[in-house]
C-alpha cells in the first residue's frame, strides 16, 4: 500500500518544477475555487428553512378538534350553565353570545365548555344592569389568531 509520505515526494517534485509566476496562478486559483464551494455550501444551507421543517409543538397536538356549530345545543348549553336569554350570532371571524348572568363564574364555565370543542373566548365583558344581573358580551373564534401589534409585526396566516 501506498503511504501519503511516498506521494508527497513526487508531488512536491511535480509543483517545485513549475515556474514561480506559474505556482502562483495555480495557488490562486486554487484558493478562488476553494472560496466559491465555500459560498456554494453556505448559500445552500440558508435556502434549508428550519422552522418549516421543525415538528409542531407538543401542546398543539393536545388542542381540541374544532367541533361544527349547532346553534340550538349551544343556546341550550349555555341556558344550564346560567346564561339567561342567550342570543348567538355568527360574526366573519367567529360568534357573538349575548345574555345576563348571575355570577360572573358563569362566563367561566361556559367559556370552558367552549374552548374544550375548540371554540375560544377572545373577547368578552361584563356590565352591570339595573336588576342586580350582569349583560354578557362574549366573542368566540374557532381558530386562534395573532394580531399584528404594531406595523413590523405580521398576522399569522
Amino acid at each position: 500500500m501506498i503511504s501519503l509520505t511516498s506521494l508527497r515526494s513526487p508531488l512536491q517534485r511535480a509543483w517545485q518544477s513549475r515556474e514561480p509566476r506559474e505556482r502562483r496562478t495555480l495557488g490562486l486559483g486554487a484558493g478562488i475555487i476553494v472560496l466559491l464551494l465555500g459560498y456554494l455550501a453556505i448559500s445552500r444551507l440558508g435556502d434549508i428553512d428550519v422552522i418549516e421543517a421543525a415538528p409542531p409543538p407538543a401542546a398543539a397536538s393536545r388542542l381540541p378538534a374544532i367541533q361544527p356549530l349547532a346553534q340550538d345545543r349551544w343556546l341550550a348549553v349555555a341556558e344550564r350553565n346560567g346564561i339567561v336569554a342567550p342570543r348567538l350570532a355568527s360574526q366573519p371571524h367567529g360568534l357573538h353570545l349575548q345574555g345576563q348572568v348571575q355570577r360572573p363564574e358563569t362566563v367561566t364555565d361556559f367559556a370552558r365548555w367552549a374552548a374544550r370543542r375548540g371554540w375560544w373566548a377572545t373577547e368578552w365583558s361584563l356590565t352591570g344592569t339595573s336588576d342586580d344581573d350582569l349583560a354578557l358580551e362574549m366573542t368566540l373564534v374557532a381558530e386562534l389568531e395573532h394580531r399584528p401589534i404594531d406595523g413590523h409585526d405580521e398576522a399569522s396566516p
